[in-house]
């Protein structure tokens, strides 16, 4: 049950995403963050859920969300290298 927003998580204010069908870890990056290269951070972030394949993920899947403003201009450069592989 339960409707839809409103509703805090346990950890702090940490974000979560819930995945649904057709989405990717990259799609996911795009609608969050505006940026499907930012992707990495996501995959990082969730890894334990995800598995070994970022491309595998499944609908029903609680992704969170790491806050990238707590990233440093650098980290992000990096998750972009390592996105556009």
């Amino acid at each position: 049950g339960g409707g839809a927003g409103g509703g805090t998580g346990g950890g702090g204010n940490g974000k979560t995403y819930t995945v649904v069908a057709g989405d990717s870890v990259s799609l996911i990056a795009g609608r969050l963050w505006g940026d499907v290269l930012l992707w990495p951070i996501l995959y990082d972030a969730n890894r334990a859920v995800v598995g070994s394949n970022p491309n595998l993920i499944k609908p029903g899947q609680k992704l969170t969300v790491p806050d990238i403003g707590k990233y440093s201009s650098g980290q992000l450069a990096d998750a972009r290298n390592r996105g556009r592989r």
